[in-house]
């Protein structure tokens, strides 16, 4: 019996909380009025807004690519001289034998 003595008590206290919940809650008329309102009334305010931030971000990513493009070519110039610049310095290990004077022959 005391199992349904303590199930009896949960049930009360949750029709308890389900009646506060009820009275606490809103209509949903209301709050459907009050979202449409609020949704017609930000278009009608903010579409220049929200054009001019649409724009401003393009302009930005796009400024990003291309700095970061020329930014990578501008660095690939750079490490191509640099290794010309080593291919034309390099000198065989083996040249100054070939320079010896005193080599048998």
């Amino acid at each position: 019996m005391n199992t349904d003595d303590s199930e009896r008590r949960l049930k009360a206290i949750f029709n308890e909380l389900k009646a506060e919940d009820l009275r606490r809650t809103p209509p949903f008329d209301d709050i459907a009025r009050a979202s449409r309102s609020a949704a017609s009334s930000s278009h009608v305010v903010f579409p220049r807004f929200r054009l001019a931030l649409g724009t401003t971000a393009v302009a930005l990513l796009i400024a990003g690519v291309a700095l970061s493009a020329i930014r990578l070519h501008k660095h690939s110039v750079e490490k191509e001289i640099q290794q010309w610049q080593a291919v034309s310095e390099w000198q065989a290990p083996t040249d100054a034998l070939l320079n010896a004077q005193d080599a048998p022959r």
